[in-house]
């Protein structure tokens, strides 16, 4: 490795043409990397990145999940409670958290983000899945 990719450089390619059986996805990602290869064998290692075949079934399309006025009201209870959490966690008052105006500290949303990318690549199928899980 000569040289280092900046984030911009660090690029994830998922493609598959309309004859193929599989996705190709190539990344140059270290994250996606590292979650790749526990659970698909990469085909090609470059420089920089690797190369997947994963099964046509792995990666969906959905529509945004719709949520019902029952849980809208169901998750702004949720997030009161986790403000309120937060608050004596970090010793403010509800909302806050040092360095910012996010009430929600970054595992929460690395969580988030990990169960869409999981529900994205076939490993959770089901959307209550996603937010049931821990």
């Amino acid at each position: 490795m000569g040289y280092r990719l900046t984030p911009a450089e660090r690029e994830t390619v998922i493609r598959r043409a309309a004859d193929e059986r599989q996705w190709s996805v190539f990344t140059e990602d270290p994250v996606v990397i590292r979650k790749l290869d526990k659970l698909f064998h990469a085909t090609e290692v470059t420089t920089h990145g690797k190369r997947y075949k994963i099964p046509l079934g792995a990666i969906s399309f959905r529509q945004p999940r719709k949520l019902s006025p029952r849980q809208l009201e169901q998750l702004e209870a949720a997030r009161a409670k986790m403000a309120k959490v937060s608050a004596k966690r970090t010793g403010g008052p509800e909302g806050f958290t040092p360095g910012g105006g996010d009430p929600y500290p970054p595992t929460i949303h690395l969580k988030i983000a990990l169960k869409i990318c999981l529900a994205l690549w076939g490993v959770l199928t089901s959307e209550e899945k996603i937010w049931a899980w821990p």
